[in-house]
């Protein structure tokens, strides 16, 4: 299949420029490398080797500072181990990456942090703490003017509070985010 091929191929120039970075020293360079080859991996579903490389990534990123790359690196392990079903790990690394999007003021970074989170929750079945992650979210993408972020967050708030009862809640969530 056309896109399998395309993401292997980016997967063996990403090591490549792996490998090269890593002889040069040259930890930034290694961070990005890695943080590429593991999002091929991760679409081509090499999941143990994803994690091995994202795990460089963020390494790498926080050796040279780069407060916002370690946070999308956190979502992106978080990202894996969602998919892995592994939820404590997922949750571990989004909250990671909250604090760091807090720590450099991101608030967009941040309520994409606390989407993640609340979709862990979704997953596990917690509506009642999914709701609050999701209100957060919904209200940090409100501020940051992020109207296509916010209205997936209100349809996802909306079939959260559909799940538990509160149907008129619901509904007028749904009619909002389909108004955005």
């Amino acid at each position: 299949d056309y896109n399998r091929s395309r993401y292997s191929q980016g997967a063996e120039y990403a090591g490549q420029a792996l490998d090269l970075a890593q002889s040069m020293h040259d930890r930034g360079d290694e961070a990005l490398a890695a943080n590429d080859r593991a999002m091929c991996e991760l679409a081509l579903g090499l999941a143990d080797s994803a994690r091995e490389h994202m795990t460089i990534a963020a390494e790498g990123f926080r050796e040279t500072g780069s407060l916002f790359a370690v946070a999308a690196a956190e979502i992106n392990l978080g990202l894996l181990e969602y998919q892995s079903g592994r939820w404590s790990d997922a949750l571990l690394h989004y909250g990671i990456a909250r604090q760091r999007a807090r720590e450099i003021g991101d608030g967009r970074l941040e309520a994409y942090s606390v989407n993640d989170i609340a979709t862990v929750h979704v997953a596990l079945g917690d509506c009642e703490a999914a709701a609050a992650f999701l209100q957060e979210a919904l209200n940090g993408f409100r501020a940051t003017g992020d109207k296509q972020a916010a209205a997936r967050a209100m349809a996802t708030l909306g079939r959260v509070k559909w799940k538990t009862g509160r149907a008129q809640e619901a509904e007028q969530l749904l009619r909002e985010a389909l108004e955005q």
